[in-house]
């Protein structure tokens, strides 16, 4: 019983990383509005499932487009 506690425990505190780490700027670690969320583009090689903020969205574009 004791480790079946623990374990909804520890499960529970993985899902909250993971929602908070997906709410999350890659680039910053700031956390990001679920309406502002911005996707990385595939051209600037990363990975597809990649949040990043507006600032540093707009960032990697110039950065992509100056290349």
């Amino acid at each position: 019983m004791k480790t079946t506690k623990e374990f909804m425990i520890k499960q529970k505190e993985e899902e909250e990383k993971n929602k908070q780490k997906q709410s999350q700027c890659f680039i910053c670690h700031d956390i990001v509005d679920q309406e502002k969320k911005m996707k990385a583009r595939w051209q600037w090689g990363m990975e597809n499932d990649i949040i990043l903020c507006e600032k540093c969205y707009t960032q990697k574009e110039q950065d992509y487009q100056t290349k």
